[in-house]
């Protein structure tokens, strides 16, 4: 019975990883790159009467029975970026998107990293440049005005114009530029996560023409 109880509870809270916590006890699966979470396992003992905390191992081990569903949301697909954050009171969000802070190591509501281009089309002649401003916004979409820290930008096409693509943002803004390659690229990716594992990552595409 007590097995049939953790099936239930295991197959509810897969159904939305990141939704509102019902169980006493919650062991989050994140990545440790990004600080985002992948997975959520509840035990329940049904003749305790109660939800019980899981080894760390075990449930990493339960995690990576999602084989490549799960590997392809890890960072580099290396299963060794995952860890388990064990949470007893998961705070409560509007959208319900959680994050861990991988300075403090707890659980946090997810800030988002907007990337906003000051144009769309951008001259494949290796020259021209686009300013891509970086923002963090909370979940009614107003800027975090007290993030501080920094945000890696990549892209597969095209130069930086920081180092590692490296951007400290102050008060939740920031911007880097782009140049382009002598080409035409139908779609050029940029992407953007935070260094400090609290802001969900962000994305933006634009065309060499």
């Amino acid at each position: 019975m007590a097995k049939k109880e953790n099936m239930a509870a295991q197959d509810a809270i897969q159904a939305n990883p990141n939704a509102a916590p019902t169980a006493d006890v919650i062991h989050y699966v994140y990545d440790k790159v990004s600080g985002r979470v992948l997975h959520r396992h509840a035990a329940y003992n049904a003749e305790a009467g109660q939800y019980e905390e899981v080894p760390a191992e075990e449930v990493r081990a339960l995690a990576l029975e999602g084989g490549e569903a799960l590997l392809n949301r890890v960072t580099d697909r290396n299963p060794e970026n995952l860890d388990v954050l064990t949470v007893r009171d998961a705070p409560l969000t509007r959208t319900g998107r959680l994050l861990v802070d991988l300075r403090e190591k707890k659980l946090v509501a997810a800030s988002i990293i907007v990337l906003t281009p000051d144009r769309y089309e951008v001259a494949g002649d290796g020259k021209d440049t686009v300013k891509i401003g970086i923002e963090v916004v909370d979940e009614a979409g107003q800027r975090v005005k007290d993030f501080d820290g920094p945000v890696k930008v990549t892209t597969f096409r095209g130069k930086l114009s920081t180092r590692g693509g490296v951007v400290d943002l102050k008060k939740g803004v920031g911007a880097i530029e782009l140049t382009s390659v002598a080409e035409t690229v139908s779609r050029v990716k940029i992407s953007a996560v935070c260094l400090r594992g609290t802001c969900e990552p962000g994305q933006a595409d634009v065309e060499f023409v």
